[in-house]
């Protein structure tokens, strides 16, 4: 402690620089807190592509060249995206045998056969109902 100030001066004075220590603290953690949002979105982004990437691919129906491989399972969020249906017209249509039916993957995992997805697909399209 300075010899010319006296306590009540000098407590005051760490008082003032612990409040503005504390405001920038607080400013750090807006800023941590803002980073991580943004880390999370592009997660997400990049989860969402990845999940989808049969969709952004080229996929053959007849109107391109496929660049995926011929033994490939799609999940239903892919199935809903590439066929344009809804999760419930799916498995109304599955249980109807008008598309093609879910494969046991493991435990409560199901996916299709994109094969079979494909071949629905191509068939829909050949008999025009669109």
């Amino acid at each position: 402690m300075p010899k010319d100030k006296n306590l009540s001066t000098y407590i005051k004075s760490v008082e003032h620089q612990i409040a503005s220590i504390e405001q920038q603290l607080q400013l750090l953690r807006q800023h941590l807190s803002q980073l991580r949002f943004e880390v999370s979105k592009e997660d997400k982004l990049r989860h969402h592509v990845t999940d989808n990437r049969a969709v952004n691919e080229k996929v053959d129906y007849g109107l391109a060249t496929s660049t995926l491989p011929e033994k490939q399972f799609l999940r239903l969020k892919e199935v809903c995206h590439i066929t344009g249906l809804s999760r419930s017209t799916i498995y109304k249509m599955t249980t109807t045998n008008e598309f093609p039916k879910s494969i046991r993957i493991s435990g409560r995992n199901i996916a299709w056969a994109k094969a079979e997805v494909d071949a629905w697909i191509a068939e829909v399209l050949k008999n025009g109902e669109r």
